[in-house]
């Protein structure tokens, strides 16, 4: 007799975020305070390095950001409370929390935070920094 429901490999919860958020991730659209700044970063991509069992894992971005900008071009990130909507980006005092979202068979990933600080120096002009943000990522 087989007890096994059928319910997936044994994976925790926080693994099988990881093994979805690892990756390159190409920005599609970025919104500040609800005006569409996604020409700034236009050639943003973000790639995430996880590893099954750690939900602190590191970040890098390459492409396109303006100065300044509310990311810095590498830190850490470690999934939140909810591992299925919440993370904290470690790079800065205080951490910043941050929501997310997958979508589109996980192909579509959404974050949303709120800025504050002088933010991190990008590749282009001086633009307004805090407030609250959007990027709409798609798996590349």
């Amino acid at each position: 007799m087989n007890c096994d429901d059928g319910g997936g490999g044994g994976k925790s919860t926080e693994d099988q975020q990881l093994e979805k958020l690892q990756g390159s991730w190409a920005v599609t659209s970025v919104d500040l305070d609800g005006t569409d700044r996604t020409s700034d970063f236009s050639t943003m991509v973000m790639s995430f390095t996880t590893t099954a069992g750690n939900t602190t894992f590191g970040y890098s971005i390459t492409g396109s950001r303006p100065n300044p900008n509310p990311w810095p071009p590498s830190g850490s990130i470690t999934l939140g409370a909810d591992p299925l909507s919440q993370l904290i980006r470690k790079d800065g005092s205080p951490d910043l929390a941050m929501t997310y979202a997958l979508s589109n068979a996980d192909d579509q990933l959404t974050i949303s935070f709120t800025y504050t600080g002088a933010g991190y120096a990008g590749s282009s002009r001086v633009e307004a920094v805090e407030g609250d943000w959007t990027f709409v990522f798609d798996k590349q």
